[in-house]
């Protein structure tokens, strides 16, 4: 490889507001998905974890699902710069993904209701020469039960936002009327935590990001 080739980066997911953080950052990129089988992978992993509390389940949880969502697709482009993520919720002694229906999201919610949790994000990085895993969390504190809660949560489960959110909930929409205050880093919460990963890109060998920020 020559030093100033410049490696594709595709993001393995199908988050739209994963697309939206990489745009951020400038970055030229691409997005492709493969088949994973999350809910298999989710279960074998929290069963060999189960021995370990939440927290340390969780890191382990979303590093494994970002790594098997960043090789279902770097099997097919084994010369790019390949990027997987996974994000869950942590409340107490439970792994909070995302909701299998509108009742199980409102259940989520207002378990959230008046504690702080925490927000993992899982993150690899593939390319040549290079394969790199590491997570990020954030903790979030939710304002406490009461009408204005209620009314919020309703209006927020008949929008269908909390469907494909780990938790039932993003920072970065409606859901954020429901947070009364975050420690640590937000796009964490939101599902990349971008500032981590441009500098983990910088490591990978033989690379020149071609951004747009010096446009902008």
């Amino acid at each position: 490889m020559k030093e100033d080739t410049i490696l594709q980066i595709i993001l393995a997911s199908q988050s739209p507001r994963r697309r939206q953080l990489l745009e951020l950052c400038g970055l030229s990129f691409s997005v492709r998905t493969a088949p994973c089988e999350e809910a298999s992978i989710s279960q074998k992993i929290r069963s060999q974890t189960a021995h370990l509390d939440a927290y340390r389940q969780a890191d382990h949880l979303t590093k494994a699902l970002s790594r098997e969502k960043a090789l279902s697709v770097f099997r097919s482009f084994p010369s790019d710069v390949v990027i997987g993520a996974d994000t869950v919720v942590v409340s107490g002694d439970r792994i909070l993904e995302k909701p299998g229906d509108p009742k199980e999201a409102e259940e989520m919610l207002l378990s959230l209701c008046g504690i702080t949790h925490r927000v993992y994000t899982g993150v690899t990085l593939l390319a040549p020469s290079y394969d790199h895993t590491f997570s990020s969390f954030a903790t979030v504190e939710f304002f406490k039960d009461s009408p204005a809660m209620r009314h919020i949560i309703c209006a927020y489960l008949r929008s269908g936002s909390p469907m494909d959110k780990a938790g039932a909930y993003g920072i970065q929409d409606f859901g954020s009327l429901m947070v009364k205050s975050i420690q640590g880093d937000f796009y964490t919460v939101v599902g990349l935590p971008v500032g981590l990963l441009y500098q983990k890109l910088l490591e990978i060998p033989q690379i020149h990001l071609q951004t747009d920020l010096q446009r902008r």
